[in-house]
């Protein structure tokens, strides 16, 4: 076999099912024709590299194994390189492959800046976004260079790999049995006992605990891991958005979002606990706020990470950690559900009553501060609350849940109810405009079913180029554009900022958008459009009802903005719209 076809088999062999790419010369060429000809793997043509990247992504990301994608040498590498910072920053392991001009069109020295056609030293240029990126230049190293980018890969915080292979070399023939494999053994990070007895008796005796859980959960395979921690301690469960979907909108342990832009509920509940044991929390300033120092300051916080770095990042933050366990989320999680079930510290029933009404307390906050008031319905132009509200109760068909960066997301991460089974996913980190479409294009090839897309008319047209790829495909996406004639995020920072000058932010000061439901139209796809709150909840229904790919565009005022959210320099328990003081501070003097 060539080692296009060997790349091929080690991919079938991480159970990856499909791979996005665009065609190009040489390497590209050669990994499509075998991706064409194998059984049981399939290559997906999107129309631009960066959308190839980015459904890669979201499909290692859905699906909890790895992602792969091809680009061809020169630009084609280039394209891809927000996608894979994306993967860096996000944690996603997916495997990145490029072409390279043929060996002998090298460039002969450092001080010439090329030769090849499409020449670049893409080693050098991925470096500090991928955890390994290497060019295999000699056949011989092949089958221990490939086994060698997937493994790491997925080892311990996982990311992106690069692999690049010169036009040449990938056609040469090889035999696998011949070469020098690459073997590891990845023995985690055992967790001492003395910091399970330490953990297990601060929690012991916590009135208000607290468990955070983040996106290094999910990066260990830990979901069901984490659900069984959580009946065990029987506490209240905060979420980070990137791990949204652990537990559905409507559990009773659910505290609701915490963060900048998160709610009452989440918030009052991370300023007031006692005890917060995160695992995979990075603790970022949208989390947190500013400055940090604020941040759960009445609990003894517990930070569990596979990172090192993020441990010894919290005194030069001012985040206050009382105890950091340097673990993979899941064999923590497995090593404490033992301590728990074999200890005899009574968890769940020393305190048992008090943190009953503690659940019950934080319920009452969801209660008597809701995202989505009464109000909101009879308003006549659209409500981004009742939309998200609409689609939260009519989704339950939808497996995925997708949002592009911005507006979208903002409504989304802080007012979505998730359903039982669903998963919701968008970049949290280096989010960046464009994402939404082709993630839900990777997150449909993950086989969860239907996909719900929301994202703004502006983050629409960066890859805008992929709704053919929708339609050709005939992918089950009903893709919702919040469309709201500019850029709302800017233009709140103008109106903040800068005495509501909204250059380059709407049409009016020029933004050149065009209208995107005439474009979908020319695309192919089933339009349909939202203008006032009364059309709200039927045209949704109708949407999610009709097969295949449907476009829906809800007509927003640019000036909708997620309310409540933390102000300037303000703790994350004083949201804007601001409580009367007395009210706070009684929230805030709680004692279950």
């Amino acid at each position: 076999m060539n080692i296009a076809e060997f790349f091929v088999s080690k991919l079938k062999e991480e159970r990856v099912r499909y791979v996005f790419g665009l065609n190009g010369s040489g390497t590209a060429v050669q990994m499509m024709d075998a991706l064409g000809r194998a059984d049981g793997i399939d290559y997906v043509c999107t129309l631009h590299e960066q959308s190839a990247g980015m459904a890669a992504d979201s499909y290692a990301a859905i699906s909890g194994g790895i992602g792969a994608c091809v680009a061809t040498c020169g630009p084609g590498a280039t394209n891809i390189y927000t996608a894979v910072a994306g993967s860096y920053y996000n944690s996603t392991p997916v495997v990145y492959i490029v072409g390279q001009p043929q060996l002998a069109q090298y460039k002969c020295s450092e001080n010439l800046r090329h030769f090849g056609y499409h020449e670049l030293d893409v080693t050098k240029a991925f470096k500090p976004i991928t955890k390994y990126a290497v060019e295999i230049k000699n056949a011989e190293h092949a089958r221990y260079e490939i086994e060698k980018s997937l493994f790491i890969a997925k080892q311990g915080r996982p990311g992106p790999v690069l692999i690049a292979i010169p036009d040449d070399v990938t056609w040469l023939e090889i035999n696998p049995d011949t070469q020098r494999s690459f073997s590891c053994i990845d023995d985690g990070y055992p967790v001492d006992d003395s910091e399970f007895v330490k953990l297990i008796a601060r929690f012991s005796c916590a009135e208000r605990p607290l468990l955070m859980l983040g996106k290094g959960v999910k990066c260990a395979n830990a979901v069901n891991e984490a659900r069984l921690l959580a009946d065990e301690m029987d506490c209240p469960v905060a979420l980070t958005w990137a791990a949204k979907d652990i537990f559905g909108g409507y559990d009773q342990r659910n505290t609701g979002s915490f963060g900048v832009q998160g709610t009452r509920s989440g918030n009052f509940a991370v300023q007031n606990a006692d005890f917060v044991l995160a695992i995979g929390v990075r603790f970022d300033a949208s989390e947190t706020g500013f400055p940090p120092e604020r941040f759960a300051s009445r609990a003894y916080l517990i930070s569990v990470d596979i990172d090192e770095a993020e441990l010894k990042k919290y005194h030069e933050y001012g985040i206050h950690v009382d105890q950091k366990i340097k673990s993979d989320a899941r064999d923590f999680i497995k090593g404490l559900l033992l301590k728990i079930r074999g200890s005899d510290y009574g968890l769940l029933s020393k305190e048992k009553e008090k943190r009953s009404r503690w659940i019950n307390r934080i319920n009452e906050w969801k209660d008597r501060y809701p995202l989505v008031m009464p109000g909101y319905y009879h308003e006549s132009t659209v409500n981004p609350y009742v939309v998200v509200d609409c689609i939260s109760r009519n989704s339950g068909k939808a497996g995925v849940i997708i949002t592009d960066t911005s507006t979208s997301r903002n409504f989304i991460f802080q007012s979505f109810n998730v359903n039982k089974n669903q998963r919701v996913h968008t970049w949290t980190n280096f989010a960046c405009l464009g994402y939404g479409l082709p993630a839900a294009i990777g997150a449909s090839y993950a086989g969860k079913g239907m996909v719900i897309a929301v994202m703004g008319d502006g983050a629409l047209q960066f890859n805008i180029q992929e709704l053919a790829t929708v339609v050709f495909n005939r992918l089950n996406i009903k893709i919702m554009v919040f469309d709201n004639d500019g850029y709302a995020n800017i233009l709140r920072l103008q109106n903040k900022n800068l005495e509501g000058r909204h250059f380059g932010s709407d049409r009016e000061n020029g933004l050149p958008l065009p209208d995107s439901a005439k474009i979908a139209k020319a695309y192919g796809l089933p339009v349909y459009e939202i203008k006032k709150n009364s059309e709200v909840e039927p045209v949704i229904k109708e949407v999610f009802n009709v097969p295949g790919p449907v476009f829906c565009s809800i007509h927003l005022d640019i000036n909708h903005w997620t309310v409540p959210f933390r102000n300037g320099r303000d703790p994350l328990e004083d949201m804007t719209p601001k409580l009367p003081r007395e009210e706070l501070e009684c929230i805030m003097s709680l004692s279950v």
